[in-house]
């Protein structure tokens, strides 16, 4: 056995990652009392690694018709079946959502509660954090929906078909959208009571998701 001592800086430095880390007293006494330790020292002698889980798996995949261009201000528009539909998707999403052809479009199931960054992070397996990095990344990946595309999975999930959209009211589904600053924000689509509720969110906000969300890709990946 080793006799370790540790100097004044040494502790000093622990003291400073922990708080980093935001660790708490009682945080500590866990791993102190773990074998924790063991397995990190073999992490930094390069004998094992660790494997992080992704946040999200793969539910199921569909694929949707190809859908022609339509007016912003003229989605989510059937008061039948939006209870509500938030005013920052006419002022912050280009006026016009371009046609798109068909795509098999993918649901994975939030296995944490997350938030945006981290399910981009999970879609990309990548730590990037800059919020410009990320939505260029998921622009040119081809990993943007149209809201017209949103509208044919509430459409479909109504008629009765598994589109793989959360319904139960204990949970949301999101989609990147491409914003007018050529960025990416979130449209977070609800429903509750038998209607829909469609909210438009920055990427950075840090919130966090409930866990059994669904993020929504399409496939396959373009790089």
């Amino acid at each position: 056995m080793s006799n370790l001592m540790l100097d004044v800086d040494q502790a000093g430095e622990l003291k400073a990652a922990f708080r980093r880390a935001e660790w708490t007293n009682g945080l500590i006494k866990q791993l102190c009392e773990s074998n924790l330790l063991i397995d990190l020292k073999k992490v930094l002698e390069g004998v094992a690694e660790i494997v992080v889980k992704s946040v999200l798996s793969v539910l199921k995949s569909v694929a949707i018709e190809a859908v022609a261009e339509k007016k912003t201000a003229d989605c989510f528009t059937n008061k039948k079946r939006y209870a509500h539909r938030d005013a920052d998707l006419d002022k912050l999403l280009p006026e016009v959502q371009a046609a798109q052809s068909a795509v098999k479009i993918t649901a994975h199931q939030l296995a944490r509660g997350a938030e945006f960054v981290e399910m981009v992070q999970g879609l990309f397996g990548t730590t990037e954090t800059n919020i410009a990095a990320l939505s260029r990344l998921a622009i040119e990946a081809g990993q943007v929906f149209t809201l017209t595309q949103i509208e044919v999975l509430i459409e479909r999930q109504e008629a009765g078909e598994d589109a793989g959209l959360r319904i139960d009211g204990r949970g949301d589904n999101f989609f990147l959208v491409v914003n007018k600053e050529r960025g990416v924000s979130v449209v977070r689509a609800s429903r509750g009571n038998r209607m829909w509720y469609v909210y438009l969110d920055s990427l950075e906000d840090d919130s966090l998701w409930l866990a059994g969300s669904r993020f929504f890709s399409r496939n396959p990946l373009s790089f």
